[in-house]
């Protein structure tokens, strides 16, 4: 495997780019696992959400097999790497649709909340520990602060499409809050 080795302005636009990278790829996760717990109810098959967890980067596996085991009616048996169902259980189709597995905390279906609110919490603290630091990158903190923005905005399930430079334009404090 070759990567580019990033520095400067290509680093910082990166860096900024990598969240809509990952609120892309979290928003199709959620897709195609909900499909599969949809199945998994219809028609008492697995084979979806053994698919996605086998095709999935292994350090998302974890989330899928927690959040498929809440919402899906399944256990999961690690011997063999693979879901079975669990027959004394109902799907949860409401709760899987609505949490989706990149916001999922074990314990709490409303989970999604307090992992997004964890969320925030944390890249407000980046942002206010990049613009304190000597030397600390304002770029970075500008792009936090419009990824911030922007994760409102759609929390707040709002159907205003805002442009990159609105988001940029935001106040720290209004971010943070």
């Amino acid at each position: 495997m070759t990567i580019k080795i990033l520095k400067g302005r290509a680093l910082t636009r990166a860096i900024a780019g990598i969240g809509k990278k990952a609120a892309t790829f979290s928003v199709a996760l959620h897709e195609v696992s909900y499909g599969a717990v949809n199945h998994r109810a219809e028609h008492g098959c697995v084979s979806h959400l053994n698919n996605i967890y086998n095709n999935v980067p292994t350090n998302y596996r974890g989330m899928i097999r927690v959040w498929a085991c809440e919402f899906g009616a399944v256990t999961f048996n690690s011997d063999e790497q693979a879901f079975e169902l669990a027959k004394k259980k109902d799907c949860d189709l409401d709760g899987a649709f609505n949490t989706s597995p990149a916001e999922f905390v074990k314990g709490s279906k409303k989970g999604g909340k307090r992992a997004a609110k964890a969320l925030q919490e944390r890249v407000a603290d980046m942002i206010k520990k990049e613009l304190e630091t000597d030397g600390g990158d304002h770029e970075l903190a500008k792009a936090l602060q419009a990824f911030l923005l922007v994760r409102e905005r759609t929390a707040n399930a709002s159907a205003e499409v805002i442009s990159v430079e609105e988001a940029k334009a935001a106040k720290i404090e209004k971010a943070a809050a």
